[in-house]
């Protein structure tokens, strides 16, 4: 971050004078930007220039000391006060600590003791500026208004730069579990080490967009023009292969009160342009096409269809698979955006489903398609994962229902997960524990309970945690989460308020209510 800027209140000239000395030979990472004789004085220059901390003493004409740290701990609660006095009184210290001020030092000023409280300012008030940049601009994304002082001292810059930035594919409304929770996470964490390469932590503000894929960036320095910044961010994009990444930024600069629209409208941009398995950054002139999204790209190529139907009419599905196959390798080479990739998928499974006969219609080919494109990462993998879904449509079509279609088998299933709770449970260790793929295991529970399998096994945990907490109030919310199997609190926190709308904290200190 900058200088700390600092005002200092003194009425002693020659005080005035040893502190500002001491602060500018010793403290090179702060800057005076205004004094002042009394408190009166003061206290308009903390109006003029927001700084980060003020040192003042106690007795003072007009306006003392302690009635300075009251208004400043009233007005302006960021600013951090450190009491210089004479008065080695514990009255003025515990009375100094009720309005928050940091440190109460004596005069004369010991240099060293002062050097540290600075090196430790330095470091709490960094802090406290990345976490006030960041809740301004989750702020600003809500559409919330603030005031203009808060947002003038922590984004001073009105004009910035913006990027929404997202790993793989486009989110639909799915439930993730755990592993894929922290997987997200982990992959976040990666690339954001790799964006503090490229520029410093004081040019980034970063929060969480629509959903867990993704990000919202402000690049807040104005001397980084649009040119090396689309240079950084290339530089990142070759170090990054944990997932690939899109990203859309804007041309020029964005005030802070276009925020929000703008940022949507990156949002729009990405989901019109982004490809499975590309990394790209989208400049904002790609912002113009958006309006072409349901162009002639989007529907199957004739010579395709109609080899699709025969093979359809003829039941060969080795050669339904080599031709659906071609065609993703087709759609992959020509980089064709995802969301042309969903249009012509839909209409591939329609023609399939349209063509069979006694089909399970209990279940929704369509949104384990969606569920299928949102968690591939290439064109390979999205292929594997419907022609999957699709051999076991055909499967149901050739025989009668076997075995691992009953409700004994799913009942087996769901008493599985019941009694494994505490372990860790994903839909891969149980497809592989019953010996079916990822797609069957999917179709059971969309046939038997309306849900996905990670939905289920999240209310299962939910409603096994709400049993605890009535059984035992003396359980931490750390413990009850671990024993229905969330090793993460706040993922534990994040979904029992999913399920049930409050915090389990809350929920537990009603327990009460609900016992015998």
């Amino acid at each position: 971050m900058n200088k700390l800027k600092i005002v200092i209140i003194e009425d002693e000239p020659a005080a005035m004078r040893a502190l500002s000395t001491i602060i500018a030979r010793k403290c090179e990472s702060s800057e005076i930007v205004a004094t002042a004789y009394n408190g009166q004085e003061g206290l308009r220059e903390i109006e003029t220039h927001l700084p980060d901390v003020v040192f003042t003493d106690i007795k003072m004409p007009l306006m003392d000391g302690m009635e300075v740290s009251k208004q400043i701990a009233s007005r302006f609660p960021f600013i951090h006060t450190v009491i210089i006095s004479g008065f080695q009184d514990f009255g003025y210290a515990k009375q100094a600590m009720q309005y928050g001020v940091k440190d109460y030092l004596l005069k004369p000023v010991n240099i060293l003791q002062f050097q540290e409280l600075m090196t430790q300012l330095q470091i709490i008030i960094g802090n406290e500026h990345r976490e006030h940049r960041t809740n301004i601009l989750k702020q600003l994304l809500l559409g919330k208004k603030l005031e203009p002082y808060y947002r003038d001292k922590y984004l001073p810059n009105n004009f910035i730069r913006l990027a929404v930035i997202r790993l793989n594919a486009i989110s639909e409304d799915f439930y993730i579990d755990e592993d894929e929770h922290e997987h997200q996470h982990q992959l976040w964490l990666g690339m954001l080490d790799l964006l503090h390469a490229q520029f410093s932590k004081d040019q980034l503000v970063w929060t969480q967009g629509n959903d867990g894929r993704e990000f919202v960036v402000l690049f807040t320095k104005e001397a980084l023009t649009v040119e090396r910044m689309k240079e950084r961010l290339g530089e990142f994009l070759l170090g990054y292969n944990q997932a690939f990444v899109t990203i859309a930024i804007t041309e020029g600069k964005v005030t802070l009160e276009q925020l929000r629209s703008r940022k949507n409208t990156l949002s729009k941009v990405i989901d019109q342009r982004i490809v499975l398995g590309k990394s790209q950054i989208i400049n904002s002139n790609d912002l113009m096409m958006i309006s072409h999204s349901q162009d002639k790209s989007q529907a199957l190529e004739s010579n395709f269809q109609r080899k699709m139907e025969q093979s359809l009419v003829d039941s060969n599905w080795t050669q339904l698979k080599e031709d659906i196959g071609h065609e993703f390798i087709r759609w992959n080479e020509q980089e064709l955006p995802q969301k042309s990739v969903e249009f012509k998928i839909k209409h591939l499974l329609t023609c399939i489903l349209e063509s069979i006969e006694n089909k399970d219609t209990d279940l929704d080919y369509f949104y384990m398609m969606m569920e299928a494109i949102s968690k591939s990462r290439d064109f390979n993998e999205l292929f594997i994962l419907f022609w999957d879904m699709i051999e076991q449509l055909i499967t149901h079509i050739k025989q009668k229902p076997t075995r691992i279609d009953s409700e004994d088998f799913f009942q087996a299933i769901i008493n599985y997960v019941e009694n494994n709770l505490r372990n860790k449970i994903s839909l891969q260790s149980v497809c592989d524990f019953f010996g079916i793929s990822q797609t069957y295991m999917s179709k059971l529970f969309r046939k038997y309970k309306q849900m996905s399998f990670n939905e289920f096994v999240n209310q299962v945990r939910i409603n096994k945690a709400k049993e605890l907490m009535i059984q035992d109030s003396s359980l931490s919310m750390k413990a009850i989460g671990e024993c229905v199997g969330f090793n993460d609190p706040f993922y534990f926190s994040k979904v029992f308020k999913q399920f049930t709308g409050t915090s389990p904290s809350v929920y537990s200190s009603k327990s009460g209510e609900y016992k015998l």
